[in-house]
């Protein structure tokens, strides 16, 4: 389905190469607009609630399970339990020695965990607000609506729905601990949200090149659990971009 979806859109991205071509104007001289400034506003304002309630809950010294491990490993530039977290554990010791140097080694490790859940919650609130305004804008009576009323409306399911899922029990709970799930799930949010919006604007290519670099450091970052997850993304994604592939090159045949 994935892929029958990208072979549209890339349908849609080669006849827009085509009207540009018979304008004698680049296909990105008129992109699609991009993230509006009440977008980010929107985003910031749930992360900094969700940064403070993560920072009030956070334990200020090390917790059970595998948290010392993490900690003593990344701390020292080792490697903990396998796979290894090889960039989680990475990002753990620079933070903690060079980017937030304060505390003892577990608080340091437990703020990444919160700065990383605050963004979290701001992708899905980002993500969230643009696709409710893109949803509402390709409807036919949201023409009655006025623009600043779709703004709102986006704003509203988007600061409700980034908060709940915010504050959900399991997502809560990583985003205290010092321990790889908030990075990985925070790396893989955007990865969907690069790729949503490769889908939205096909002619910008960064998206779709962020979206790869993002999956790969989501691999080098989840435990083995979450592998199985990355590979339902996975595996669409490539699909859809060979079904862009081949629509390219045949399109490129007919022309030629």
């Amino acid at each position: 389905m994935v892929g029958l979806l990208l072979c549209e859109v890339s349908e849609d991205c080669l006849r827009y190469e085509a009207r540009a071509d018979r304008r004698d104007m680049k296909p990105h001289s008129r992109p699609i607009p991009s993230v509006r400034r009440m977008e980010w506003l929107v985003a910031l304002a749930p992360a900094l609630l969700a940064g403070v309630v993560y920072i009030l809950s956070m334990p200020p010294a090390i917790t059970m399970d595998y948290a010392g491990q993490y900690v003593a490993a990344s701390f020292s530039f080792g490697v903990p339990i396998p796979p290894g977290y090889p960039f989680w554990t990475l990002c753990g010791f620079m933070w903690s020695h060079y980017i937030f140097p304060f505390g003892n080694p577990a608080w340091r490790f437990g703020m990444m965990s919160v700065t990383a859940g605050a963004a979290l919650v701001g992708v899905m609130s980002l993500t969230m607000m643009r696709s409710t305004r893109w949803l509402l804008e390709g409807l036919p009576w949201s023409k009655a609506i006025d623009p600043k009323q779709v703004q709102w409306i986006a704003a509203s399911v988007s600061t409700s729905t980034a908060l709940m899922f915010g504050f959900d029990r399991t997502v809560w709970q990583c985003a205290c601990l010092p321990e790889p799930p908030a990075l990985y799930t925070l790396l893989y949010f955007l990865a969907a949200a690069s790729f949503l919006q490769w889908i939205r604007e096909p002619v910008r290519r960064r998206h779709l090149y962020a979206t790869v670099v993002f999956l790969s450091l989501t691999v080098a970052t989840a435990d083995m659990n979450a592998l199985p997850v990355t590979a339902v993304m996975v595996m669409p994604f490539f699909v859809g971009v060979l079904a862009v592939g081949i629509e390219t090159a045949r399109a490129t045949s007919v022309k030629s």
